[in-house]
Parts: C-alpha cells; structure tokens; sequence
C-alpha cells in the first residue's frame, strides 16, 4: 500500500489537474476541509479497465469538516470550491483541502 496526498490546497473555482488525485486504485481516502464548502467528485472504474475510468457524473457537496471514504471501485478525487473565489464575501475564506489517500 502507498500514500498520495493533496496537502492543504486552496480549491480552485474549477476543477484543476493540481487539485486531482487519479488512475491509481485507492483503498481508502481522508478529505479534511476548512474555511469553507467544497464539492468533490470520484473517479469509478470500468470493469477490466485496470486503472482507467470515468467521472462520476455526481458530485458531493462537503462542508468544513473531516470524512473518509472506502469504495472498492475508487481509483481518483477532485475537489473545488463550493463558491467561487469572486463570489466570496467580504473577508471570507476560501476552503483549503487535504486529501489522503491509501493505494492498493
């Protein structure tokens, strides 16, 4: 088993490739969030697919708080904001994400 981290990122408006862990089969994943909201979204994997998928089309709305995740067909993560940057309100912060995960 191996580690992959996105270490206390600000979420992006959109999602980015530095704000995506991908195509690596994960066992189980941590996301802390701060600050504020943030919606996240898995990868799935096909079937005989090895460690190619696709986007679930749902996406999770998190609020500032901890939560982990097992799914046995898991192989990524993305995250953003819940609210985009310029639409923060006055002296509001946007969310800084962490997500840990453990590769099978």
């Amino acid at each position: 088993m191996g580690q992959q981290s996105l270490n206390a990122i600000t979420a992006p408006d959109q999602y980015t490739v530095a704000a995506t862990i991908e195509d690596v089969p994960i066992a189980k994943m941590v996301i802390d969030v701060v600050n504020a909201a943030i919606y996240w979204q898995p990868k799935i994997a096909v079937p005989q697919g090895g460690n190619s998928g696709c986007w679930d089309g749902t996406e999770t709305y998190l609020i500032p708080s901890s939560k982990q995740i097992t799914r046995p067909d898991l192989i990524g993560v993305r995250v953003r904001a819940a609210i985009p940057a310029a639409q923060l309100p006055s002296g509001g912060l946007q969310a800084v994400v962490t997500v840990n995960v453990t590769t099978i």
